[in-house]
């Protein structure tokens, strides 16, 4: 009986201990909060935005010109051969006629503004016509971002891996900037763009990390036959210039698809429906055709240019192109051609000599082939195939 005492006084007090233990609850694992701080503090904050620096290099050689007055720039290479006005308020002085000593500047308000390069006897410091990219590094790192100030705003862009490979674009200490185009059959250096703040803003054909920049035309009053003709006879000498360094032969003018261009972009412009059968890729059309960046190339499918070559009664055995917007900076478009295979695709075909161009406003159309006199409509190449 005492044992049995014992026990229960034990048995008790064990009781006692374990069920006067702390409860623990699970406010005692979170955090310990300052009883001054407002709640709302506690809130995760947003970062700030990550700094963008990117390396400027020392001014040297033509792009000591820029926002100069473009008499500087005379004093050594000589007076223009020809200035031919554009359609956004600055004139093109063209200097030089062949691949050696080849040259535009873009001169507004008295000012230069940019300087395309494609003469090999330019001298081009610190580039060089014909060099790598990994030479390029040697003289200053490229950055993949950019910020620039804009109007008391920063735009902000991207280069993407293609844009490091065949458009990179270095800065100078005196706020201007090289565009380097390589390439991409070669992956050298072929063509340079020095250009000022507003330039690269407008051309841009990078990736924004904000919204579109705003479109702004320089003038109203635009002498567009004037201008297309200035566009046809520059494509004509810097697409000639490029076929060379290429060892290329030359393009010629064929009068007759030079017709069949103006027919068909003519009709097209009309009625683009006719070649645009999706409704999105008709929208696009429309939103591409009222940009002035680089950034969105708009393409045709290929039954969508086979639609638009049947405007003019052509077969696309025996006809192709391109058709391309914006097309107000003929230095800029040709550039693109050059690292887009896609597009360099359609004038690598050896044995053509033919070429019909055909600008309107900002839109223009350019078709490639090898007649040797009359270029055969549908039923003709239709006759030839049943012979």
């Amino acid at each position: 009986m005492k044992r049995l005492r014992d026990f229960l006084i034990v048995f008790a007090l064990l009781l006692v201990v374990a069920y006067a233990q702390p409860v623990v609850s699970p406010s005692f694992f979170s955090p310990k909060i300052n009883q001054e701080q407002n709640p709302a503090d506690s809130k995760p904050k947003n970062k700030r935005p990550k700094k963008i620096d990117y390396e400027k290099i020392p001014t040297v050689g033509l792009a000591s010109f820029i926002h100069q007055d473009p008499q500087e720039l005379t004093k050594e290479y000589g007076e223009p051969l020809e200035i031919q006005t554009t359609s956004l308020g600055y004139d093109w002085w063209i200097l030089g006629e062949d691949e050696k000593d080849y040259m535009q500047v873009a001169v507004r308000n008295h000012k230069v503004q940019s300087i395309f390069v494609l003469g090999k006897e330019v001298d081009t410091s610190p580039f060089r016509l014909g060099m790598s990219v990994s030479q390029v590094l040697e003289i200053g790192s490229v950055s993949p971002d950019f910020k620039i100030d804009n109007e008391n705003t920063a735009v902000s862009f991207e280069l993407s891996e293609k844009d490091m490979n065949h458009r990179p674009l270095l800065a100078f200490d005196n706020g201007s900037f090289a565009m380097l185009h390589f390439s991409q059959k070669t992956n050298r250096l072929i063509g340079i763009r020095y250009l000022d703040k507003e330039t690269l803003l407008r051309l841009m054909p990078y990736q924004l990390n904000e919204e579109d920049l705003e479109a702004k035309k320089a003038t109203d009053k635009i002498d567009w036959e004037t201008v297309d003709n200035n566009n046809e006879r520059q494509f004509l000498s810097i697409f000639n210039i490029l076929k060379e360094k290429d060892q290329s032969a030359y393009y010629s003018l064929n009068k007759q698809l030079d017709e069949k261009a103006e027919q068909v972009l003519t009709s097209f412009l009309a009625n683009p429906e006719q070649v645009l059968k999706n409704k999105n890729h008709l929208i696009n059309w429309e939103h591409a055709k009222t940009r002035l960046d680089y950034s969105a190339p708009f393409y045709l499918t290929n039954e969508e240019f086979k639609r638009l070559l049947a405007l003019g009664n052509l077969s696309s055995d025996s006809v192709h192109g391109i058709i391309y917007t914006p097309a107000y900076d003929v230095p800029m478009m040709i550039m693109n051609w050059y690292s887009e295979g896609v597009y360099r695709q359609q004038f690598s075909h050896k044995k053509e000599r033919d070429m019909g161009i055909y600008f309107y406003e900002d839109v223009g159309l350019f078709l490639f082939g090898n007649h040797e006199g009359k270029v055969p409509t549908v039923n003709e190449t239709e006759g030839s195939d049943s012979r």
